[in-house]
């Protein structure tokens, strides 16, 4: 299904319903945050925060990519893609979100995420695996594989 919007390109696998869509203002830069069946996305990750990580994370019966990010930082931006694209790619057999460090500091403490971008795979709500720093599609799905 092709977003209705003339404003992006972006296609959306195994989601039917599309609720609503809006502008999110974080520090200046707007990206395009949607709701899709009552949870939010950004492009074609889950919005994470700290309200609703425990419930999509950590209770989740499927496996979860958690990109921890931040709006200042190049090497996130640089992947910001790359977990869009997993998103789509991984519809039905994981979940992929991102959570801004700057909006959600007790989390990122909590994982001890010292350097970003951070990406943790959670399985069963345990952290399975994690990689720090930018790194190519390919070289991150090698990992996410050995967990679904």
């Amino acid at each position: 299904m092709s977003c209705a919007f003339s404003c992006c390109a972006m296609s959306f696998k195994n989601i039917i319903d599309i609720k609503d869509k809006y502008l999110y203002n974080t520090h200046s830069q707007i990206d395009n945050l949607y709701i899709i069946k009552g949870r939010e996305y950004f492009m074609g990750a889950l919005h994470l925060t700290e309200q609703n990580f425990e419930q999509e994370v950590v209770g989740s019966d499927i496996p979860v990519l958690v990109d921890f990010w931040a709006e200042w930082c190049g090497p996130c931006k640089m992947m910001s893609s790359i977990v869009d694209e997993l998103a789509d790619d991984l519809a039905g057999k994981a979940k992929v979100g991102k959570i801004n460090v700057d909006e959600a500091q007790s989390l990122a403490t909590k994982y001890a995420v010292m350097s970003i971008p951070t990406l943790i795979f959670f399985k069963q709500g345990k952290i399975v695996d994690q990689a720090v720093g930018a790194m190519a599609k390919e070289q991150l799905l090698e990992r996410i594989n050995k967990y679904l």
